[in-house]
């Protein structure tokens, strides 16, 4: 993919509608054009940024356009999802947002001035104009996470405020300022007054949830699975207390060159994530046979972190609970991912989160048996469950695991 790159030089061999290079540039060249002096006045979509690099001692950091007025496109998943940007759109939007930091901050308890102006900003529903003084013109690169959003450029402040006062949601600013309310609790009341995950994980990244003395700033990284891990653990307490479904149940989507299968059996919970690179693309990392993953758990759970499938299983997990609740019903649930060669690009673990709950959004198929389900699936991707399936331990489970029933 990268000789394909660096052959094609835009001229759209890969076959996606917009070329991720070119637009990246292009908000590069645009963005060096407007930032011609380290004072930057912009909206902050409203989004902020936390390192984990140095832990506890992080940068913090306001992400800034160079523009003003309603922003909030340039960081926000579900409206990209929605509006089915391609990963081009995307990278163009987060190469325009130049994280404006300040180095080795530890007390989320006691902020000073700076920390006070970003924890101002994430508390904002709405874009908020702000106003920064960086120690010199910031340098034109891209960041890239394998569960955060990408970002353009970071400089560091000499001196940043909001020029205008922010939108902050009444129930937002409530638990904001009650330093006697558990972070965990915090999020869960957030989510169930309506704030998605997306605001609770800036939120709590940017320590103002949680007992006062506790409150501490939390990794961008860290704090997106925190807050999917969370909700998801809340809505699973209540998951099981439900009857289980009666049939084979198949969800489908695709988004950005990310094909899933979300199938729900009817069985007790147990929670697995598969995820599989079709040969030719970055992910495949230059195997001819596919690159299976997968991480799972059974009904009481897992204690230690998905360390290979990572934030991905979390926001997964997310988004089929959410069904689960909707519907009062409990499943063994598989999610199987097939990573195309067109998506040649990380953009965070949100695309799972959508790409899912889209899944769930949309009319299942039925099947009587696991068979017949796992032949549909085997239709709709290109690598079949001969292959992925021996990676499954859900599967194993189901095929091997005495029953009852089993014995009359």
């Amino acid at each position: 993919m990268k000789s394909m790159c660096l052959a094609c030089k835009g001229r759209n061999w890969c076959g996606v509608s917009r070329c991720p290079i070119v637009n990246s540039m292009q908000a590069k060249l645009k963005l060096k054009k407007t930032v011609k002096k380290p004072e930057l006045f912009g909206s902050s979509p409203p989004a902020t940024f936390i390192g984990r690099f140095g832990y506890p001692n992080v940068n913090v950091g306001i992400l800034l356009p160079s523009e003003r007025g309603d922003t909030k496109l340039m960081d926000s998943p579900r409206d990209w999802h929605k509006q089915r940007l391609d990963i081009g759109k995307v990278l163009e939007f987060r190469a325009s947002l130049i994280n404006s930091r300040q180095k080795n901050i530890v007390n989320a308890s006691k902020p000073g001035r700076f920390l006070e102006t970003v924890q101002e900003v994430a508390l904002s529903s709405k874009s908020v104009d702000t106003e920064v003084i960086l120690k010199k013109i910031p340098k034109f690169s891209m960041s890239f996470g394998p569960n955060v959003s990408p970002f353009g450029p970071s400089g560091d402040v000499k001196k940043a405020s909001i020029t205008e006062n922010p939108s902050v949601d009444k129930r937002v600013d409530y638990i904001a300022s009650d330093v006697d309310f558990k972070a965990t609790k915090a999020m869960v009341d957030l989510y169930e007054h309506g704030q998605d995950v997306y605001d609770l994980s800036r939120l709590l990244s940017v320590g103002i949830l949680g007992l006062k003395k506790q409150r501490k700033l939390v990794p961008t990284r860290w704090s997106i699975t925190a807050a999917d891990s969370t909700i998801a653990d809340h809505l699973l307490e209540e998951v099981k207390d439900y009857p289980r479904i009666n049939d084979y149940l198949l969800f489908e989507s695709n988004y950005i060159g990310n094909y899933f299968e979300v199938l729900l059996i009817p069985h007790a919970w147990m929670f697995e994530q598969v995820e599989m690179a079709v040969p030719g693309g970055i992910w495949s990392q230059g195997l001819k046979k596919p690159n299976v993953i997968s991480d799972y758990e059974f009904y009481w759970g897992r204690k230690k972190y998905a360390k290979n499938v990572a934030g991905a299983y979390y926001s997964g997990k997310l988004a089929v609970l959410e069904y689960l609740t909707k519907i009062r019903r409990q499943a063994a649930v598989l999610i199987v991912r097939e990573i195309r060669p067109e998506y040649f690009s990380e953009v965070g673990v949100w695309k799972v989160r959508e790409a899912v709950r889209e899944a769930m959004s949309k009319k299942p198929l039925k099947f009587d048996s696991l068979e017949y389900a796992l032949k549909r699936i085997n239709i709709m991707l290109r690598i079949h469950s001969d292959v992925w399936g021996k990676e499954s331990k859900v599967l194993d489970n189901l095929k091997k695991q005495k029953r009852i029933g089993d014995f009359f």
